[in-house]
């Protein structure tokens, strides 16, 4: 979250300073979205663990059935939005380029 934080937090300062589309943008849109797609893996499982955690302690040691969920559709939804997200700010990127080459 933290990570997802500031790299958010750096993008936003520099759209107020007026730059939208830069190299520099499209690596904090890659980085949080990285980070925010293990995030978005890794919560239930430690989620998950730290429940049958609890159960294991609340039964004193006789609870060893481990459950573990998987929705693969939030994974995937997650992973498009993240790639679309970078490939959006690139491509921006690039088009500035150009354009400001043509100026």
């Amino acid at each position: 979250m933290l990570i997802v934080a500031a790299m958010l937090g750096l993008l936003v300062l520099g759209i107020l300073r007026g730059i939208v589309f830069s190299a520099r943008h499209t690596v904090y849109v890659g980085t949080a979205s990285i980070a925010a797609f293990f995030g978005i893996v890794l919560y239930p499982f430690f989620g998950n663990m730290a429940a049958n955690g609890a159960f294991a302690a609340l039964s004193d040691g006789t609870f060893e059935n481990v459950i573990l969920t998987v929705q693969p559709l939030t994974f995937i939804v997650a992973a498009f939005v993240a790639a679309l997200a970078t490939t959006v700010f690139s491509v921006g990127a690039r088009l500035q380029r150009e354009t400001e080459g043509l100026v």
